[in-house]
């Protein structure tokens, strides 16, 4: 065994201990093997941190090696954590703004079928009142009454077409976040597979 390897083994094996406690918080809090639980984040920020320190104390590159890839993967996880949250909020929000336009359409569609049944009823006063009026009077006014429904129509289609438009749009913001937490998150696991590969080599050293 080189020297060099005594103290690097001795901060390992003190670290190790004094992990201890948050692995029984673990255990208690159903939180084992979960690497994104903030206590568990903090506190390998916090072994990356004395790694890099201790090891350039002593002149050990491994050491700050070891340092320098664990600050990157607790700083990959944080960045995980962040792009999650956000695309959740980004799909609330998008879910939220759908149900808005969803009432309002609604709203819409209400009044404009309040507004129809008010001129249907007009029109059919008008017809009984009207009943010795010319042909060409009644068909002038059916023509109207058409062309009224007609608008209707595409006043509805028009406000429909915008709110699935905004959804699709909110919902293809949120699945480029997601994509982002996943590819993210992706980048972590390399980064842990690289720190255990190197503890891999250490060991077989």
């Amino acid at each position: 065994m080189q020297l060099q390897t005594i103290p690097r083994t001795y901060v390992r094996t003190s670290l190790q201990i004094s992990r201890i406690p948050l692995r029984i918080a673990e255990r208690a809090t159903g939180n084992e093997g979960n690497e994104q639980w903030a206590p568990v984040l903090a506190y390998d920020a916090f072994q990356a941190n004395v790694k890099q320190v201790l090891g350039s104390l002593l002149s050990d590159a491994e050491l700050v090696r070891q340092g320098e890839l664990e600050k990157a993967r607790v700083a990959t996880l944080r960045e995980a954590l962040t792009l999650e949250a956000v695309a959740a909020q980004t799909k609330d929000g998008a879910d939220r703004t759908f149900q808005d336009r969803q009432a309002a359409a609604a709203r819409d569609r209400s009044a404009v079928q309040e507004r129809a049944d008010r001129r249907e009823q007009d029109a059919e006063t008008e017809r009984s009142e009207a009943k010795q009026k010319a042909a060409a009077d009644a068909r002038s006014r059916e023509e109207r009454a058409n062309r009224q429904e007609q608008k209707r129509k595409n006043d509805l289609a028009k406000a429909e077409r915008a709110a699935k438009a905004s959804e699709i749009a909110n919902e293809r913001k949120a699945l480029a976040a997601s994509k982002r937490a996943t590819a993210t998150k992706a980048r972590a696991i390399e980064t842990d597979k690289k720190l255990r590969a190197t503890k891999a080599r250490r060991k077989a050293s």
